[in-house]
């Protein structure tokens, strides 16, 4: 999951009305409305090659190749201002360029597939329409039916009112700003009074959370130790009524501040990740299959937003009185362990606090013109019950610095994420140059610690802590 990049304001938001979206080049037909306008069509989009490079030591030089990705992401629209049809496509292809066969590959899923959100995967291949979607607006009223995706929240790094678009954790935090959430069939609705905006969604069926597929580069590497840990594909709920999605935010300007509030009832968008089987490989270290579990919670949230002077303040946080997480048990003694996990439902919390600082750097630097923010983020989940296991993410703080120069072909940002809760860490710094004719090279290197914490699962950080990287990333815009 990419750390969305600083913006003057709040985040991004569900609030963003149709004119936002990218208008290029187009050509216009020769069809029209009652009103006489025309249906007009654009497109734009990019193809991009990006790279990982591990810096692991003990392997060899062609090992180190774990991502040779060819991305072209395609965003079309036809028709008039209130009456078009929408569509941002991303193909992937990975192809193996040293012929490389080992379990620590890179692969898109374990098997062929198509999912509810029209997803087409393979172990090379995919395909996805995270965005498709028909919108009809009229005056204060605003539809939209198909795959969509919620930009609910204020905060830069977790967004806990966020309730409908579950996460793709196939590269730990490195998918970019457009990949990092599924796209999910959705009618939506959004009304636009004089003095706030109301938006109600209704989520056809459940797309569950994804995983990177067992032996993948970035799959749970326990490193050794005495057992492993193989978490099982899902597809998601049954697609029955009572597993329909269902929210609400209301959002206005309250004295200078952006407030929402919102509500929602439906599939919980995190599974409990629940220990589910033991297996015994011949010669291999003892397998824990962990099941991901989906229920239907309730869920009552806020978020905030305010500008004073060059700071963004936000805030934002969720309750809810359902969420299900499983029961703990100790596993030094193998013979004692009760499978599957008991899971119940406990009171839950989650918040998530921080800033974006505009520093100005021209006061200082008199020839400096770019843009530089500080970013603050700070983020903790609990469940009020003490046995359950704790939430898999909490207590991380982030702090990123972002800069850019030459008219903003230079840009620069490091990255420093930390977990409180085991000393786990993240270390990330970049530097980018775009050429200001549609092509743009970025550069990459992301260190990865973290320390175990001898519960049934271990902190993500840990089990990448062998997972250090440089990114290659090439683009071309049209």
């Amino acid at each position: 999951m990419a750390i969305k990049q600083a913006s003057q304001g709040t985040a991004e938001s569900s609030l963003e009305s149709e004119k936002d979206e990218k208008e290029p080049e187009y050509e216009e037909s020769d069809e029209g409305n009652e009103d006489g306008e025309s249906a007009e069509f654009t497109a734009n989009g990019f193809i991009e090659f990006e790279n990982f490079i591990s810096t692991y030591p003990d392997q060899d030089f062609t090992d180190a190749f774990k991502k040779n990705e060819i991305r072209n992401r395609l965003e079309m629209r036809y028709g008039t201002e209130n009456l078009y049809l929408f569509t941002a496509s991303d193909l992937y292809l990975n192809p193996d360029l040293f012929d490389n066969d080992r379990p620590n590959d890179y692969r898109y899923s374990s098997e062929s597939d198509v999912s509810r959100n029209l997803r087409i995967t393979s172990s090379r291949f995919e395909l996805s329409f995270n965005e498709l979607y028909l919108n009809v607006g009229h005056e204060n009223l605003r539809l939209r039916i198909g795959n969509q995706i919620y930009g609910w929240g204020t905060a830069d790094v977790f967004n806990p009112t966020s309730y409908f678009n579950p996460l793709d954790f196939r590269e730990f935090f490195f998918r970019d700003d457009d990949e990092q959430k599924e796209g999910v069939p959705s009618l939506s609705a959004m009304i636009f009074p004089d003095d706030y905006t109301v938006e109600i969604v209704v989520a056809f069926v459940h797309i569950p959370m994804r995983f990177a597929p067992r032996g993948n580069y970035w799959s749970l590497d326990m490193g050794g130790t005495l057992y492993d840990l193989n978490i099982m594909e899902s597809d998601g709920m049954d697609i029955e009524l009572k597993n329909i999605g269902l929210g609400a935010r209301v959002s206005t300007i309250f004295y200078e501040n952006d407030i929402s509030l919102s509500g929602y009832h439906g599939p919980d968008r995190e599974p409990v990740l629940l220990p589910y089987s033991i297996s015994f490989p011949p010669n291999q270290p003892i397998s824990i299959e962990i099941q991901p579990q989906y229920h239907v919670i309730n869920m009552l949230g806020i978020d905030f937003s305010k500008t004073v002077g060059d700071f963004v303040f936000q805030f934002e946080a969720a309750y809810s009185p359902d969420k299900m997480n499983f029961v703990e048990q100790n596993l030094d003694s193998l013979d004692q362990i009760e499978l599957p996990f008991e899971s119940r439902k406990s009171h839950y919390i989650s918040y998530a606090a921080g800033f974006n600082y505009f520093v100005p750097l021209h006061k200082l630097i008199e020839d400096h013109e770019g843009e530089t923010v500080f970013t603050f983020d700070w983020f903790q989940s609990k469940f009020f019950d003490s046995e359950l296991f704790r939430p898999y993410f909490t207590d991380l703080l982030t702090l990123r610095l972002e800069d850019s120069f030459w008219d903003g072909r230079l840009k620069t940002s490091f990255t420093f994420m930390y977990e409180a809760g085991n000393r786990g860490s993240l270390f990330w710094p970049e530097i980018g140059y775009d050429f200001q004719n549609g092509f743009s090279v970025e550069l990459a290197y992301a260190a990865i610690d973290g320390n175990p914490s001898g519960g049934q699962l271990e902190p993500a950080f840990y089990y990448f802590r062998k997972n250090d990287i440089v990114i290659i990333e090439m683009r071309y815009e049209y």
